[in-house]
């Protein structure tokens, strides 16, 4: 409460008293929280209302400003004259109250409280604010942050600006006394000094004199509402000395000085968190002078590089002011140079400061503590600055136990030496140091010697994990959160570089890393350590770096995958083939498949980066190469796509980022569109060069959650991929609010283009609006035609024509520069969901869930020509260049691409365990010259999933020989495996190698011990529905493209032709000959499509259609037409010698010899014995969803294929739990048994059939 308002209530305390019926007034100063329950039973406690009326006055002056103005509101309806004569006596008092309100600046400067020349309005003002207005007598508010932290000078400022809280809560007084890091006998003179500024005479002559005197001193009303305030206090003592009847606030950079008194006396402020950008660039405007908008960008760099540190950015910004050189960039990027370096002693006195420099500061409370913990501190210097230290690193490092290692750390903390946040995923504490801490270790092992014992440091850490696995089972490290990330640094700091290829070359260790941390860290490693791992052993080098970037993610996804499995499927030549297979050769107790034609398949991909992003919604090339993407959660990642990092994150949009866009004369200008109806524009960070300078490590390790330093908001937030904007932080250089309808949720943007050879940015929106903005980025023209939500919108290359489509089904086309409409079509009969220029070509291809069209000359002509393929898709994505057409699959979660001057489909890009949702192309001109980044093709092609971000090479695909890819296949196949030698039609069939011996030995137990190779020769429809052959996986031979989709297919058993159905009923054969290749339409057509279709050893074809018939087809010509089926034929087989057909409608049913496995796709598969018509045994109940099952030859296995099913979580369930996706597994048909350890992953959608050769090839 006021000064004034409490005089004016002891002047009219009598007439209150007499006058006042407390009862009728409390309910409504309780609703106004001036008085609580306890002191509302403390007033009705009286007997008599005059002594309630003093015990409500009492209480009243102790309860802030708006207590006063309550009081009032509350006599209104009972009391109006008590009222009224109190607003009088205000009226008459006026005056004084301003006197009293102007004179918190003499309060400050008679207590001593310090004032600062250049400083700035913290944030945390406002927590020091709240806490200093609830204190009471007798209790603390402690302000505790590390040195250099802005303690004193916060809360001096907190003072200084805050006229209301000085006048209306200490209004009695403020007093500062420095203490410092005193002894206890050196307490009486801040006593004396504390009497001095009290006026109390004579001074004490001991502590407990000075104790006894200030106890009486401010136990008078006169002191009632005063607040002491102990600057730096380091010791216990100072606590126990002070414990007076008033109003305490303290600073100090160790709270457990606080240990000595109880918990409830006061109330912590954390103030480790440095200054906001704002409040440095704000600081660095005030010290010197300039306005905000004139600093150099430098400014914000030092910011960054201080963590925000408030002493830091004061020494610079005073020492920049000194020198008057507050434009001269030299001096700004010095000063950034040496932050950068870690060269702290260039930041030397600031004449203001208390101490000689940053260093200087901080080394008094490392020298303050005892011998013992100052040895055990000392030996952090082997960490980086900022990191996050679990606390089993800090066991292995002092040699304690978990509870020992848990009492050191919570003293360093409360001393501010070290940082510690709650790991609830791990369920453990994560310690960090700070810089300045390291900085001061580090500079005790400068000199040679020192080097070499800080060598031996790292050695003696690194060498107690090592020892833990006998220097050779690095794949048995334990992972503790920390040395499988840092286990590199740790390494190169020990000098220890011939471990380097040994354990970074290991595929075992690779695979722990990669599925505990990603594939980040081992990249990043890679990158860094490049020269000590591929030392004399480059190849590998290459190939494994290559194997991580491209196939790491597999693991990542899918924990159960064994990396000796994938690493079988690289190429032959590959030196990771080439460890795998070894390793797989001594594996004592694991089986392991071959994939026997890996080298004639052709992967066209770069790099695989696993992101954990939801709601992924666009992806962009920059000219640099890199890759931005955005999607739900608000921000916007800047990738650096060959080691899998994210190098810049762009904070501001409110909400999910749609759309982005680069300027494309330069391309370091983003621009963007949120789902908040703003378009942000972005400045872009170059790829940073490195600095041969450096003195220390500075990694962002994968395997961080990222620090949790209380710093800078903009340094301090967590490195989680998908961390929501937490700090509001806005990184956009400029903002535009759309307005294209009055309706805030149709001013949603829904997609954004940058104009070519222009400023101009076209932007779409939810209400079908497009709106063009131009210079100074005001809006030149909208176009309205589109009725509903706009999709995508796509200047061409020489920025004439933008084209636009919605969900209105058409694709418009406009003339940039005026905004007049040119033309559109009508092609697709669903909303149309893309579009692409086809790079410099007046070409443009948009997109629909159904249809994928070419449009010629748009704008002009109103040709459109279809891009078809063997089947329907559900297309999602667009993207195109002068050669090339991709577009994205749904179901079959494939990039199928076009060539551009034929239209016909030249390859499929696999990899995607989700659909993409969109593309992105980038051609570059000239050769790349970043060594990081390999010898790759000038083509790209990137994809953006819910899970993944791919990058294919593309270049030449639309140009390579007259079979350069294999198309996609299926679905329908067959595969037949002849013996070694045979001869298909003029195709010499040589024999495939032998896989390892694990394999063969597992042929032996099935065939007798007669161990064979055979050659698979497989059929199947491609992707232009041509009949394609293959051997052994390479195609050898494919057909002219068929018209109608091919439904069902089957080779005859020599492989010298095959039978097909279609799509219309047809039954046809195709005999596959070099010289004289020939198709046969058999008579008497389905009348419906054809959906199962067998041919025996002599020629008879038996086919099953969606007619509910079964025809036979003799070589004679003879035709039977089988009746009886009351449904769909599904499957047909032929038994008894070929004499005899089985034909069934229902799915699962397969025969061998006298068995048959039947089964729908849920709840296993049962196998009948078919003369008795007894269930023998059933297989795979718990798995998840059966799409196909086929017998071994010998009749003693089944292997069964799955879908995407659930499966449950029992110690019996062969999947393993959780999802099983897309996988194969084998089962002892006696038993029941899973005959694999674990279930095959192998393909990213349904396994719709399977093959097994006499020699168990799958």
């Amino acid at each position: 409460m006021e000064k004034a308002h409490r005089s004016i209530l002891r002047q009219k305390r009598a007439e209150i008293v007499q006058d006042l019926e407390v009862k009728y007034i409390l309910d409504s100063l309780i609703e106004k929280d001036v008085i609580n329950n306890e002191e509302q039973q403390r007033i009705l406690a009286h007997s008599t209302t005059q002594d309630q009326a003093r015990q409500l006055l009492d209480i009243l002056p102790k309860k802030g400003p708006r207590a006063f103005d309550a009081f009032l509101e509350s006599l209104e309806q009972d009391f109006p004259h008590i009222k009224d004569e109190l607003v009088n006596n205000i009226r008459n008092t006026g005056s004084d109250c301003a006197s009293i309100t102007d004179s918190y600046k003499d309060i400050l400067m008679r207590g001593g409280v310090p004032t600062h020349p250049n400083s700035v309005e913290r944030n945390l003002m406002r927590n020091i604010t709240g806490a200093l207005q609830e204190v009471r007598k007798g209790k603390y508010v402690v302000l505790h942050g590390m040195p250099g932290s802005g303690k004193s000078v916060t809360a001096a400022e907190c003072l200084w600006r805050n006229s209301d809280l000085v006048s209306n809560y200490f209004q009695d007084g403020v007093f500062w006394v420095k203490v410092g890091d005193v002894q206890p006998d050196q307490l009486l003179s801040r006593f004396r000094a504390l009497c001095t500024k009290l006026d109390y005479q004579p001074l004490p002559n001991d502590i407990d004199e000075g104790q006894e005197i200030l106890r009486k001193l401010l136990s008078d009303d006169k002191y009632e509402n005063c607040l002491l305030v102990l600057d730096d206090v380091w010791k216990p003592e100072v606590i126990r000395a002070f414990q007076l009847p008033v109003k305490i606030m303290l600073t100090t950079q160790d709270s457990s000085i606080m240990d000595v008194i109880n918990k409830d006396c006061y109330n912590l402020v954390d103030c480790q968190e440095g200054f906001s950008e704002k409040e440095s660039l704000g600081f660095f405007s005030s010290t010197l002078k300039i306005n905000e908008k004139e600093l150099p960008d430098e400014a914000a760099e030092i910011h960054d590089a201080a963590k925000g540190n408030p002493m830091i950015i004061s020494l610079i910004a005073s020492l920049i002011n000194q020198t008057k050189a507050q434009k001269s960039l030299e001096r700004w990027r010095y000063y950034l140079s040496s932050l950068k370096n870690r060269r702290y002693n260039r930041i030397t006195r600031q004449t203001s400061y208390d101490h000689a420099g940053i260093l200087d500061a901080v080394k008094m409370s490392i020298d303050a503590l005892d011998p013992d913990l100052r040895e055990k501190y000392e030996q952090l210097v082997v960490f980086l600055d900022d990191d996050m230290i679990p606390t089993a690193a800090l066991q292995k490092l002092w040699d304690l136990d978990q509870y020992e290692v848990e009492d050191i750390m919570i003293k360093l903390v409360k001393k501010s030496l070290a940082f510690s946040e709650w790991d609830s995923i791990q369920e453990s504490t994560l310690y960090s140091f700070h810089d300045l801490h390291l900085e001061i270790l580090r500079s005790q092992y400068e000199t040679p010697s020192g080097k070499q014992k800080l060598k031996e440091m790292h050695a003696n850490f690194v060498n107690k994990y090592l020892q833990t696995v006998d220097y050779i089972r690095f794949e048995a490290l334990e992972n503790d959160n920390y040395i499988l990330t840092h286990l590199a640094y740790h390494l190169n700091k020990a000098g220890m570089n011939d471990y380097f290829p040994r354990i970074f070359l290991n595929l075992l260790y690779i695979e722990k890393v990669i599925k505990e941390f990603g594939t980040a860290g081992i990249l990043h490693d890679y990158k860094r350590y490049r020269s000590l791992i591929e030392v004399n052993r480059a190849e590998e080098f290459g190939d494994t770096e290559e194997f991580c970037r491209t196939s790491g993610v597999v693991m990542c996804a899918n924990k159960d995958v064994d990396i000796i499995q994938l690493g079988l499927g690289e190429p032959e030549y590959s030196k990771v083939f080439e460890k795998a297979k070894m390793l797989a050769d001594s594996e004592e107790n694991a089986y392991y498949l071959e994939w026997s034609n890996r080298e004639g398949v052709n992967s066209r991909t770069i790099a695989t980066v696993m992101h954990r992003d939801k709601e992924a919604h666009d992806i962009s090339f920059l000219p640099d190469r890199r890759i931005a993407t955005v999607t739900g959660d608000g921000v916007i990642k800047i990738w650096d796509w060959v080691h899998g990092e994210v190098v810049q994150r762009l904070r501001g949009h409110e909400g999910s980022v749609n759309c982005i866009s680069y300027e494309p004369s330069e391309g370091l200008t983003l621009c963007s569109g949120g789902r908040d109806g703003t378009v942000k524009l972005w400045k872009l960070a170059p790829i940073p060069e490195p600095d041969p300078h450096a003195e220390h490590d500075k990694q962002n390790f994968h395997g961080r959650r990222g620090s949790v330093m209380k710093k800078s908001p903009k340094t301090s937030q967590p490195e989680t991929w998908n961390q929501l904007n937490i700090f509001h932080k806005d990184d956009s250089v400029k903002t535009i609010k759309v307005t294209a309808s009055t309706d805030k949720d149709l001013n949603e943007i829904t997609a954004i283009n940058w104009r070519p050879n222009s400023m101009d940015i076209a932007v779409a929106t939810r209400s079908g609006t497009v709106l063009v903005y131009g210079e100074n980025y005001k809006e030149r023209f909208r176009i309205t035609r589109h009725i509903d939500v706009v999709n995508a919108i796509a200047f061409n290359h020489t920025g004439e024509l933008l084209a636009v489509c919605g969900d209105d089904t058409t694709v418009t086309v406009w003339n940039a520069s005026t905004g007049n409409f040119l033309a559109d079509i009508r092609y697709h009969d669903i909303r149309v969901i893309g579009l692409a220029w086809l790079g410099h070509l007046d070409k443009l291809a948009s997109i629909s869930q159904d249809d994928l069209v070419v449009w010629e000359n748009p704008g002009t002509g109103a040709e459109v020509n279809p891009l078809t393929r063997n089947r329907g898709a559900s297309w999602h994505c667009v993207a195109a260049n002068d050669k090339i057409i991709a577009a994205g699959t749904i179901t079959e979660k494939l990039v199928v691409l076009w060539c551009v001057e034929t239209r016909q489909v030249v390859a499929a890009l696999t990899g995607q365990t989700s659909h993409l949702v969109n593309l992105s192309f980038i051609q570059t001109e000239e050769e790349d010259e970043h060594e990081d980044e390999g010898d790759y093709d000038k083509v790209l092609l990137a994809g953006l999933s819910e899970q993944m971000l791919i990058v294919w090479a593309v270049d030449n695909v639309e140009s390579d020989a007259i079979y350069p890819e294999l198309l996609p296949l299926g679905p329908k196949h067959h595969t037949r495996w002849l013996k070694p030698g045979a001869f298909i039609n003029n195709y010499n069939m040589a024999a495939s190698n032998i896989t390892n011996k694990k394999l063969a030995v597992l042929r032996q137990e099935s065939s007798g011990g007669n161990v064979l190779s055979e050659d698979a020769i497989t059929a199947a429809p491609d992707d232009r529905n041509r009949i394609t052959i293959l051997k052994n996986g390479r195609r050898i031979f494919a057909s002219e493209p068929e018209l109608d989709e091919i439904t069902a297919l089957r080779l005859s058993k020599d492989c010298d032709y095959a039978v097909y159905g279609t799509s219309v009923g047809f039954v046809k054969k195709f005999k596959f000959d070099k010289r004289h290749p020939s198709v046969q339409t058999l008579k008497e057509k389905h009348s419906s499509p054809i959906i199962t279709i067998k041919v025996t050893s002599s020629g008879t074809v038996v086919s099953g259609g969606n007619d509910h018939k079964v025809k036979i087809y003799h070589p004679d010509g003879r035709i039977f037409t089988c009746e009886g089926h009351q449904s769909c034929v599904r499957d047909v087989e032929l038994i008894c010698g070929e004499t005899q057909v089985l034909s069934c409608d229902r799915e699962g049913i397969l025969r061998n010899e006298s068995l048959a496995a039947v089964g729908g796709v849920t709840g296993g598969v049962s196998i009948i014995n078919l003369q008795t018509g007894k269930c023998l045994i059933k297989i795979a109940e718990q798995g998840p969803e059966i799409r196909r099952a086929r017998f071994g030859p010998a009749g003693n296995i089944l292997a069964t294929g799955h879908d995407t099913g659930e499966t449950q979580d029992s110690e019996s369930n062969c999947f393993g739990g959780g999802n099983s996706k897309f996988t194969i597994q084998v089962w002892d048909i006696k038993t029941g048994r899973s005959l694999l350890t674990s279930p095959l992953k192998l393909h990213n959608s349904w396994v719709k059939d399977l093959a097994i050769s006499k020699t168990l090839f799958l």
